[in-house]
């Protein structure tokens, strides 16, 4: 996969981001515009530039083999990716601020990068990988 963009992340973010990241994934790879079958590898709340904030590391099996795509989402209450989290992944029920997210690990998900200038934007779907 080409890389479709690189996501500005703040030196406070990044060891958050570290703390959780799969390091055998390729970060920030996915395509455009393109609706991929994910996976929760982690969740949690944090706080980030004094908002609080759901920080998913989701991941995207490579068909060919390869390292799998990973994508950083930062999700925060009030935005619709946040919403579409909630609904599609935590089944509707909103977490509660600090409360563990680490049920969510496995839980599969549709998603759709898109771009805007720099930033990485995402959308969440109900998943619609069959269950083989």
């Amino acid at each position: 996969m080409q890389l479709a963009g690189f996501q500005a992340t703040s030196a406070e973010e990044m060891s958050e981001v570290a703390a959780d990241a799969d390091p055998k994934a390729q970060w920030d790879a996915l395509p455009p515009d393109l609706a991929f079958s994910a996976t929760v590898h982690s969740a949690k709340w944090i706080n980030a530039k004094g908002k609080d904030k759901i920080l998913v590391t989701a991941l995207v099996a490579n068909a060919n083999g390869g390292l799998p795509a990973g994508e950083k989402l930062w999700l925060e209450p009030g935005r619709p990716d946040y919403a579409q989290f909630v609904q599609h992944v935590c089944d509707g029920m909103e977490p509660p601020v600090n409360g563990s997210l680490t049920a969510l690990a496995g839980k599969p998900f549709d998603l759709t990068v898109s771009l805007n200038g720099k930033w990485r934007n995402f959308t969440i779907a109900a998943s619609t990988a069959s269950e083989a």
